[in-house]
């Protein structure tokens, strides 16, 4: 870690405009050794970039600067919490608890739109959480800054040694034109230290007391059904002192001002969907415990969702609460939320606790939770245990033990469940990069009741090697590139084995910013014993796959992707797949994407309950999407987003499953059917303030499932004229 840096204290007189023009910023601490990091040289700046940070009682100042000349910069307003930004931007992402294991990120565009999001793990990123926290950009011929002001009650802090805490600090700058990264510190962002390797400041210890109150209240319109409801609900934010906080709710909103992406899923595994109601977004990050696998301890959206009973799409949340503390080595809270009953079924009951120590390179952990489902009278608790350990600069080793106990006496069901994953990473910044992970969770582990997990099951190894070349010849067209080799053995826990592949691709970067991958992935022979949900395995034969897809460069008006795959999915025959995703920017303010999907595949196996079997088709699958982003003014943004999904699927032949495994043709005749899913969601949202809003949203949505083929044409119109929902609905939210 870098030598510990004192920030300047001071009563600030700052106005967040974008000019570094108060007498304050000339008595900031000042960095301005910033590094090439993407790609990963560690080479000096081509030209002045300097970041100060100043600390004051009311919050953390932060500013950054840049001669970048205009015609390298590009401009693009893009949605709060954008993924991916249409303009050069800068992240500034802070540890304000000083512990090197999580981190806050706050990241501003050259055209002024902001990100905010947690670093869990020092290196999975989380942009469900949303706080308040202020910025601006100002921008001239010679060059660009950005001033940001950070409460002290924006995240929880660390301890207080002689009146100071310490802090860690990173800040990053991103260039569309040539898809580099600047950074201060020059650290590598996949490295598994990277929090801990943030540079440490110190700074007075201020007080960070907060009390805030957000009342929302919201009027929805069912245009189906020709009824209103009128809801109203309470957030309240407590923070007594730096180290702790309460959050309480009474009738949560479930978030119906943002939709979710449109998905067409016929396997046994659940899709995973994100956190968008802010209260269990907020103050979270101290129980996001996850898994290998791609799964969580804890999922929120469970919270609320469809209820153990009726044909209600989600059930009304009570009131929830958290408390939260942290202390020189120790973190703890707890966790509980329940639900109304619906109409035909009880409230569920949920409960969570979470304790935490660090040390100096290694922190353990325990994380329990509780869920009661009186309706079909189940219960499920879970108990894990993590830990961490970091002996140095870009390794780390991490692992987590789960015990789950599932009670459902109705029918008369009692599991008690294991899992266990080990992770080794190495990722020091130079041409190798190595990761394994080994994970086995046991056919009884279940934590879907709170949790999320893609299968039970399993024995897993896997190994991830990254093969560097970070920069190339000053005449080449390539600036970086980089090899790839991922390699999964699988097996169920009883020894059957499980389709286990090797990928092997590869990246390259152009110095124009466009960008280039392809990968080949071989599989092996295994059993598929999820398909039948329950029923007997079968075996599968290899089913490879192959992939290239172009990214190009960013003009001034266009960015497009564009991708084509080979695959099979079934038991021999290749299908087919391409995408293009343009994106026009009409003006800074104004842009367009479409994202164009086709998939032809002649061998398409699926489980078929009507009959009860496996069964082979031929499919064509169209999926669309069409957004457009305006922002009339820099407090107001308009968005319409149309999502539709047309499928058509051809019967071909039934199978039954043999003694050995083997799909057998069976006698059963196989069905046509198709499917259209739209939707639509025009939304006006209005920022009086951070968490200030007001949204007016009208959404749309169809869906058709026929039993015949049907053309595109047909399915699109079958999808409109056969609604499921319509719904007008306006939201004011206000933070006292």
């Amino acid at each position: 870690m870098s030598a510990l840096a004192v920030v300047t204290s001071a009563h600030a007189d700052i106005v967040i405009d974008g000019h570094l023009d108060e007498a304050e910023w000339a008595t900031a601490q000042t960095f301005d050794d910033f590094r090439l990091t993407m790609p990963f040289t560690g080479a000096a700046v081509p030209v002045a970039t300097s970041a100060r940070v100043l600390a004051a009682p009311e919050a953390l100042f932060i500013a950054f600067q840049t001669r970048q000349p205009m015609s390298m910069r590009k401009h693009g307003r893009s949605p709060r919490d954008a993924e991916f930004m249409d303009a050069d931007e800068v992240a500034f992402i802070i540890d304000f608890e000083g512990q090197g294991t999580n981190a806050y990120e706050f990241t501003v565009s050259l055209s002024g739109s902001v990100r905010d999001g947690i670093i869990l793990q020092q290196t999975t990123y989380s942009y469900d959480w949303d706080e308040v926290w202020y910025s601006a950009v100002a921008e001239d011929e010679a060059g660009w800054s950005i001033e940001v002001e950070l409460p002290w009650s924006v995240a929880p802090m660390g301890p207080v040694t002689g009146g100071r805490r310490q802090i860690g600090i990173f800040v990053g700058l991103f260039l569309q034109t040539t898809s580099e990264n600047y950074a201060f510190p020059g650290n590598e962002y996949r490295s598994p230290t990277f929090v801990a390797d943030m540079h440490p400041i110190e700074v007075p210890a201020y007080d960070a007391g907060l009390l805030a109150w957000i009342p929302y209240l919201s009027s929805a319109t069912d245009l189906l059904q020709g009824s209103s409801r009128v809801r109203g609900g309470l957030d309240v934010i407590w923070k007594p002192d730096a180290s702790s906080q309460l959050t309480a709710t009474i009738n949560p909103d479930f978030g119906q001002v943002e939709s979710d992406d449109l998905v067409v899923n016929f396997t046994a595994i659940e899709t995973f969907l994100t956190e968008k109601r802010p209260f269990f977004t907020q103050n979270q990050q101290l129980f996001d415990l996850r898994t290998t696998l791609d799964g969580r301890i804890i999922n929120t959206r469970r919270i609320g969702g469809a209820p153990d009973a009726g044909p209600d799409g989600q059930t009304d949340v009570l009131a929830a609460a958290k408390y939260s503390a942290t202390h020189p080595d120790w973190e703890y809270g707890m966790f509980a939320a329940a639900e109304d009953d619906s109409a035909q079924a009880s409230g569920r009951d949920y409960v969570a606790a979470r304790l935490h120590r660090h040390g100096e390179d290694w922190s353990a952990g325990y994380l329990g939770t509780y869920t009661d489902r009186p309706t079909i009278d189940r219960t499920a608790t879970v108990h894990s245990l993590d830990a961490e350990y970091s002996p140095a600069p870009g390794w780390a080793f991490r692992t987590q033990a789960i015990f789950t106990d599932t009670r459902d006496p109705s029918a008369e069901l009692t599991a008690r469940g294991a899992g266990a994953w080990l992770a080794a990473l190495y990722a020091p910044g130079g041409r190798l990069e190595q990761n394994l992970y080994a994970s086995w969770y046991d056919d009884d582990y279940d934590v879907n009741d709170l949790g999320f997990m893609t299968r039970n099951d399993i024995r897993e190894f896997q190994s991830e090697t990254f093969w560097y070349r970070r920069s190339h010849p000053p005449d080449s067209l390539v600036q970086s590139s980089h090899w790839k080799m991922d390699a999964h053995w699988r097996t169920t826990d009883a020894g059957r084995r499980l389709p286990s592949w090797v990928q092997l691709g590869r990246h390259w970067n152009f110095r124009d910013g466009s960008s280039l991958d392809a990968y080949v992935r071989p599989t092996s022979p295994g059993i598929d014993d999820l398909a039948t949900r329950g029923g007997p395995e079968f075996n599968l034969p290899s089913q490879p796959d192959a992939h290239v897809s172009f990214l190009s460069r960013r003009t001034d008006r266009w960015r497009w992707l564009a991708e084509v795959r080979a695959f099979r999915e079934g038991l021999s025959r290749t299908g087919y797949e391409c995408e293009f995703n343009p994106q026009f920017y009409a003006s800074t303010d104004l842009n367009f994407d479409m994202e164009l999907n086709y998939l032809d595949s002649p061998d398409w196996l699926i489980w078929r309950p009507d009959i009860g079997k496996m069964a082979q088709h031929s499919r064509q699958q169209l999926q669309a999407a069409f957004n457009t982003n305006w922002y009339p003014t820099p407090k107001s943004e308009f968005r319409v987003r149309l999502q539709w999904v047309g499928l058509q699927a051809r019967g071909h032949q039934a199978f039954d499953i043999g003694p050995d495994g083997d799909l057998v043709p069976a006698a059963e005749v196989v069905g046509d059917f198709s499917l259209s899913d739209i939707a639509l969601q025009a939304r006006y949202r209005y920022e009086f303030k951070p968490l200030s809003e007001l949204f007016v949203v009208y959404s749309f949505g169809g869906s058709a499932l026929q039993d015949e083929a049907a053309s595109f044409g047909e399915l699109w119109s079958a999808g409109v004229d056969n609604p499921t929902a319509q719904q007008f609905l306006v939201k004011l939210a206000w933070r006292f």
